[in-house]
């Protein structure tokens, strides 16, 4: 494998890895905010606001 072929391999793998962390996040936040809010139109963006808000982590 040259040089190119390696650098873009570790990139595909690191996006897979970062698009996986996301979806484990937001099905989390997901959980979270259906138990908080129990009205389903709400529970998607209710769910990317828990994602986005600067304190997600701590919540």
């Amino acid at each position: 494998m040259d040089p190119g072929q390696a650098r873009s391999s570790a990139l595909r793998d690191c996006t897979q890895a970062d698009r996986a962390a996301r979806g484990v996040a937001f099905k989390r936040a997901r959980e979270v905010a259906i138990c908080r809010w129990p009205s389903s139109a709400q529970n998607t963006a209710r769910a990317h606001l828990f994602l986005t808000s600067p304190d997600a982590e701590t919540v």
